[in-house]
Protein backbone atom coordinates (compact mmCIF):
# COMPACT_ATOMS: atom_id res chain seq x y z
CA UNK A 1 0.00 0.00 0.00
CA UNK A 2 2.84 2.39 0.78
CA UNK A 3 4.38 1.78 -2.65
CA UNK A 4 0.98 2.29 -4.30
CA UNK A 5 0.50 5.57 -2.43
CA UNK A 6 3.94 6.78 -3.53
CA UNK A 7 3.15 5.79 -7.11
CA UNK A 8 -0.07 7.81 -7.04
CA UNK A 9 1.75 10.81 -5.60
CA UNK A 10 4.47 10.47 -8.24
CA UNK A 11 1.95 10.38 -11.09
CA UNK A 12 -0.06 13.28 -9.63
CA UNK A 13 3.08 15.43 -9.38
CA UNK A 14 3.71 15.15 -13.11
CA UNK A 15 0.05 15.65 -13.93
CA UNK A 16 -0.30 19.01 -12.21
CA UNK A 17 3.14 20.17 -13.33
CA UNK A 18 1.38 20.84 -16.63
CA UNK A 19 3.17 21.61 -19.84
CA UNK A 20 1.93 25.17 -20.45
CA UNK A 21 1.93 25.24 -24.19
CA UNK A 22 -0.67 25.08 -26.93
CA UNK A 23 -1.00 21.64 -28.52
CA UNK A 24 -2.28 22.79 -31.93
CA UNK A 25 -2.81 19.40 -33.59
CA UNK A 26 -3.08 15.67 -33.19
CA UNK A 27 0.62 15.08 -33.83
CA UNK A 28 1.72 17.34 -30.97
CA UNK A 29 -0.67 15.84 -28.41
CA UNK A 30 0.10 12.29 -29.58
CA UNK A 31 3.87 12.89 -29.41
CA UNK A 32 3.55 14.18 -25.84
CA UNK A 33 1.51 11.10 -24.92
CA UNK A 34 4.13 8.74 -26.35
CA UNK A 35 6.94 10.55 -24.54
CA UNK A 36 5.10 10.23 -21.22
CA UNK A 37 4.26 6.58 -21.93
CA UNK A 38 7.93 5.80 -22.56
CA UNK A 39 8.73 7.46 -19.23
CA UNK A 40 6.29 5.13 -17.48
CA UNK A 41 3.73 7.87 -16.77
CA UNK A 42 0.81 5.91 -18.17
CA UNK A 43 -2.03 7.82 -16.48
CA UNK A 44 -1.10 11.24 -17.82
CA UNK A 45 -0.10 9.71 -21.18
CA UNK A 46 -3.61 8.29 -21.49
CA UNK A 47 -5.07 11.76 -20.97
CA UNK A 48 -2.95 13.20 -23.80
CA UNK A 49 -3.94 10.36 -26.12
CA UNK A 50 -7.61 11.03 -25.30
CA UNK A 51 -7.16 14.78 -25.86
CA UNK A 52 -5.52 14.09 -29.23
CA UNK A 53 -8.81 12.59 -30.43
CA UNK A 54 -10.47 16.01 -30.00
CA UNK A 55 -7.92 17.74 -32.24
CA UNK A 56 -8.90 18.98 -35.74
CA UNK A 57 -6.91 16.20 -37.46
CA UNK A 58 -7.15 13.09 -35.26
CA UNK A 59 -6.09 9.52 -35.98
CA UNK A 60 -8.67 7.93 -33.71
CA UNK A 61 -7.61 4.34 -34.38
CA UNK A 62 -3.98 5.05 -33.48
CA UNK A 63 -4.99 6.99 -30.35
CA UNK A 64 -7.27 4.17 -29.19
CA UNK A 65 -4.44 1.66 -29.64
CA UNK A 66 -2.21 3.64 -27.32
CA UNK A 67 -5.01 4.25 -24.83
CA UNK A 68 -5.41 0.47 -24.64
CA UNK A 69 -1.65 0.14 -24.02
CA UNK A 70 -1.93 2.61 -21.16
CA UNK A 71 -4.84 0.70 -19.64
CA UNK A 72 -2.84 -2.53 -19.84
CA UNK A 73 0.17 -1.02 -18.06
CA UNK A 74 -2.05 0.62 -15.43
CA UNK A 75 -3.81 -2.69 -14.82
CA UNK A 76 -0.47 -4.43 -14.31
CA UNK A 77 0.46 -1.75 -11.79
CA UNK A 78 -2.93 -2.01 -10.08
CA UNK A 79 -3.69 1.67 -10.74
CA UNK A 80 -6.14 3.66 -12.84
CA UNK A 81 -6.02 7.06 -14.49
CA UNK A 82 -8.90 8.41 -12.46
CA UNK A 83 -6.66 9.88 -9.75
CA UNK A 84 -4.90 12.20 -12.15
CA UNK A 85 -5.57 15.50 -13.88
CA UNK A 86 -3.71 17.75 -16.28
CA UNK A 87 -4.25 21.52 -16.29
CA UNK A 88 -2.75 23.68 -19.03
CA UNK A 89 -3.04 27.25 -20.22
CA UNK A 90 -3.60 26.73 -23.94
CA UNK A 91 -1.59 29.79 -24.97
CA UNK A 92 1.33 30.17 -22.56
CA UNK A 93 2.44 29.78 -18.94
CA UNK A 94 0.89 33.05 -17.78
CA UNK A 95 -2.64 34.42 -17.99
CA UNK A 96 -3.70 38.00 -18.73
CA UNK A 97 -6.32 40.32 -17.30
CA UNK A 98 -9.03 41.60 -19.58
CA UNK A 99 -8.97 38.75 -22.12
CA UNK A 100 -10.29 35.19 -22.43
CA UNK A 101 -7.47 32.82 -21.46
CA UNK A 102 -8.08 29.30 -22.90
CA UNK A 103 -7.56 26.59 -20.29
CA UNK A 104 -7.53 22.83 -20.91
CA UNK A 105 -8.23 20.40 -18.08
CA UNK A 106 -7.79 16.69 -18.73
CA UNK A 107 -9.22 14.29 -16.17
CA UNK A 108 -11.17 11.05 -16.31
CA UNK A 109 -14.57 10.67 -14.70
CA UNK A 110 -16.71 13.34 -13.06
CA UNK A 111 -14.87 16.28 -11.55
CA UNK A 112 -15.46 19.85 -10.45
CA UNK A 113 -13.30 22.91 -10.97
CA UNK A 114 -12.94 26.15 -9.04
CA UNK A 115 -10.64 29.15 -9.31
CA UNK A 116 -9.06 31.25 -6.55
CA UNK A 117 -9.59 34.61 -8.28
CA UNK A 118 -11.68 35.76 -11.22
CA UNK A 119 -14.03 33.53 -13.20
CA UNK A 120 -13.70 30.22 -15.02
CA UNK A 121 -16.32 29.37 -17.66
CA UNK A 122 -16.67 25.97 -19.29
CA UNK A 123 -16.71 26.15 -23.10
CA UNK A 124 -16.52 22.48 -24.08
CA UNK A 125 -15.33 19.03 -23.09
CA UNK A 126 -12.35 19.80 -20.87
CA UNK A 127 -12.00 23.36 -22.19
CA UNK A 128 -12.53 26.54 -20.21
CA UNK A 129 -12.06 30.29 -20.42
CA UNK A 130 -10.36 32.01 -17.50
CA UNK A 131 -10.84 35.70 -16.70
CA UNK A 132 -8.38 36.54 -13.89
CA UNK A 133 -9.21 38.95 -11.09
CA UNK A 134 -6.95 41.55 -9.45
CA UNK A 135 -4.61 39.06 -7.78
CA UNK A 136 -1.12 38.52 -9.18
CA UNK A 137 -1.59 34.74 -9.10
CA UNK A 138 -4.54 32.46 -9.73
CA UNK A 139 -4.93 28.82 -8.79
CA UNK A 140 -7.22 26.36 -10.55
CA UNK A 141 -8.32 23.46 -8.35
CA UNK A 142 -9.78 20.18 -9.63
CA UNK A 143 -11.59 17.76 -7.33
CA UNK A 144 -13.78 14.67 -7.50
CA UNK A 145 -16.08 13.29 -4.83
CA UNK A 146 -14.59 15.65 -2.28
CA UNK A 147 -10.99 14.65 -3.00
CA UNK A 148 -8.45 16.86 -4.72
CA UNK A 149 -7.18 15.64 -8.08
CA UNK A 150 -4.67 18.44 -8.41
CA UNK A 151 -4.19 22.16 -8.85
CA UNK A 152 -2.20 24.55 -10.99
CA UNK A 153 -1.01 28.07 -10.21
CA UNK A 154 -0.57 30.68 -12.94
CA UNK A 155 0.99 34.12 -12.87
CA UNK A 156 -1.38 36.96 -13.78
CA UNK A 157 -0.15 39.90 -15.84
CA UNK A 158 -1.61 43.05 -17.31
CA UNK A 159 -1.79 43.18 -21.09
CA UNK A 160 1.49 44.36 -22.63
CA UNK A 161 1.56 47.82 -24.16
CA UNK A 162 0.97 48.21 -27.87
CA UNK A 163 2.98 50.20 -30.40
CA UNK A 164 1.68 53.56 -31.62
CA UNK A 165 1.56 53.92 -35.39
CA UNK A 166 0.33 56.30 -38.08
CA UNK A 167 -0.61 54.74 -41.39
CA UNK A 168 1.37 55.69 -44.53
CA UNK A 169 4.48 56.69 -42.55
CA UNK A 170 7.62 54.89 -43.80
CA UNK A 171 10.88 55.26 -41.84
CA UNK A 172 9.61 58.50 -40.30
CA UNK A 173 8.90 60.10 -43.68
CA UNK A 174 5.50 60.88 -45.17
CA UNK A 175 3.95 63.24 -47.67
CA UNK A 176 1.55 65.86 -46.43
CA UNK A 177 -1.37 64.36 -48.36
CA UNK A 178 -0.66 60.82 -47.08
CA UNK A 179 -0.49 62.05 -43.49
CA UNK A 180 -3.79 63.88 -43.83
CA UNK A 181 -5.31 60.73 -45.34
CA UNK A 182 -4.17 58.67 -42.33
CA UNK A 183 -6.00 61.16 -40.10
CA UNK A 184 -5.28 59.45 -36.79
CA UNK A 185 -2.87 57.81 -34.36
CA UNK A 186 -3.50 54.09 -33.83
CA UNK A 187 -2.29 51.40 -31.45
CA UNK A 188 -1.17 48.03 -32.75
CA UNK A 189 -0.33 44.81 -30.91
CA UNK A 190 2.62 42.90 -32.32
CA UNK A 191 3.80 39.37 -31.52
CA UNK A 192 1.04 38.76 -28.97
CA UNK A 193 -0.75 35.45 -29.34
CA UNK A 194 -4.28 36.37 -28.26
CA UNK A 195 -7.24 36.92 -30.53
CA UNK A 196 -9.45 39.95 -29.97
CA UNK A 197 -6.94 42.05 -28.01
CA UNK A 198 -7.12 45.69 -29.05
CA UNK A 199 -6.19 49.14 -27.79
CA UNK A 200 -7.82 52.48 -28.54
CA UNK A 201 -5.82 55.71 -28.53
CA UNK A 202 -7.56 58.04 -26.08
CA UNK A 203 -5.23 61.05 -26.25
CA UNK A 204 -1.86 62.46 -27.24
CA UNK A 205 0.14 65.68 -27.57
CA UNK A 206 1.06 66.99 -31.01
CA UNK A 207 4.23 69.07 -31.33
CA UNK A 208 4.97 70.92 -34.55
CA UNK A 209 8.26 72.52 -35.48
CA UNK A 210 8.84 74.28 -38.77
CA UNK A 211 12.16 74.71 -40.57
CA UNK A 212 12.03 78.36 -39.49
CA UNK A 213 12.04 77.22 -35.84
CA UNK A 214 8.44 78.05 -35.00
CA UNK A 215 6.92 75.55 -32.57
CA UNK A 216 3.29 74.72 -31.89
CA UNK A 217 1.59 72.27 -29.56
CA UNK A 218 -1.93 70.82 -29.54
CA UNK A 219 -3.68 68.10 -27.56
CA UNK A 220 -6.16 65.47 -28.73
CA UNK A 221 -8.64 63.46 -26.66
CA UNK A 222 -8.86 60.55 -29.08
CA UNK A 223 -6.77 58.97 -31.81
CA UNK A 224 -8.18 61.22 -34.52
CA UNK A 225 -6.47 64.41 -35.71
CA UNK A 226 -8.26 67.48 -34.40
CA UNK A 227 -9.07 70.37 -36.74
CA UNK A 228 -6.14 72.29 -35.29
CA UNK A 229 -3.74 69.41 -36.00
CA UNK A 230 -5.12 68.86 -39.51
CA UNK A 231 -4.76 72.57 -40.30
CA UNK A 232 -1.15 72.58 -39.07
CA UNK A 233 -0.35 69.59 -41.28
CA UNK A 234 -2.11 71.17 -44.27
CA UNK A 235 0.08 74.29 -43.95
CA UNK A 236 3.34 72.37 -43.56
CA UNK A 237 6.23 72.49 -46.01
CA UNK A 238 8.75 69.86 -47.01
CA UNK A 239 11.21 69.41 -44.16
CA UNK A 240 8.78 70.38 -41.40
CA UNK A 241 8.70 67.96 -38.48
CA UNK A 242 5.95 66.66 -36.22
CA UNK A 243 6.13 64.70 -32.97
CA UNK A 244 3.20 62.82 -31.47
CA UNK A 245 4.03 62.22 -27.82
CA UNK A 246 2.42 61.32 -24.47
CA UNK A 247 0.23 58.87 -26.39
CA UNK A 248 -2.40 57.32 -24.12
CA UNK A 249 -4.13 54.04 -24.90
CA UNK A 250 -6.87 51.94 -23.30
CA UNK A 251 -7.13 48.17 -23.84
CA UNK A 252 -9.48 45.28 -23.12
CA UNK A 253 -8.58 45.42 -19.44
CA UNK A 254 -9.96 48.99 -19.19
CA UNK A 255 -6.66 50.46 -17.99
CA UNK A 256 -5.25 53.65 -19.50
CA UNK A 257 -1.52 53.47 -20.26
CA UNK A 258 0.96 56.02 -21.59
CA UNK A 259 3.33 54.81 -24.29
CA UNK A 260 6.95 55.79 -23.80
CA UNK A 261 7.91 55.91 -27.47
CA UNK A 262 6.76 58.99 -29.43
CA UNK A 263 6.18 59.10 -33.19
CA UNK A 264 8.50 61.42 -35.06
CA UNK A 265 7.60 62.45 -38.62
CA UNK A 266 9.23 64.57 -41.30
CA UNK A 267 7.27 65.91 -44.28
CA UNK A 268 8.88 65.15 -47.63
Amino acid sequence: MKKLFLLIQFILFFCVSAIAQYLPCYQAAFAEGKKLFNQGKYAIAKIYFKESKDCPDPNTKEANTWIAKCDKELALAGETATSCCCITASKMNVVYRGVDNPITIGADGDYSVNVSSGTLKKTGNGTYVLRPGDANEVTINVSSAGSSLGSMKFRVKDLPKPEAIIRNVVNGLVSKSALLAANRVEAEMKDFDFDGVHYDVVGYTFCYKTKAGTTKEAKANSGAFTDEISNAIAQANVGDMFVFTAIQVRGNDGKTKTLEAPIGIEIW
